[in-house]
């Protein structure tokens, strides 16, 4: 998936893992940012940089873990 990222603004964005048998993909989470169940659906965050206007679809990213 796709995910937009304001310039100027680094980002947190909840991802689930899954794992297609072939190799693991982080999926967002989306909802409400201070909605509790958007955390406990989550396995781990990706960040955006400050300057990012995004992340593309496919394009390898850091988990961090809960």
């Amino acid at each position: 998936t796709n995910l937009a990222a304001a310039p100027g603004r680094a980002t947190a964005v909840p991802v689930r893992l899954v794992d297609d048998g072939t190799e693991v993909r982080a999926v967002p989470v989306l909802g409400k940012s201070g909605a509790i169940t958007t955390l406990t659906a989550a396995d781990g965050f990706i960040f955006t940089e400050l300057n990012d206007e995004g992340i593309k679809a496919g394009q390898p990213v850091d988990v961090h873990l809960l």
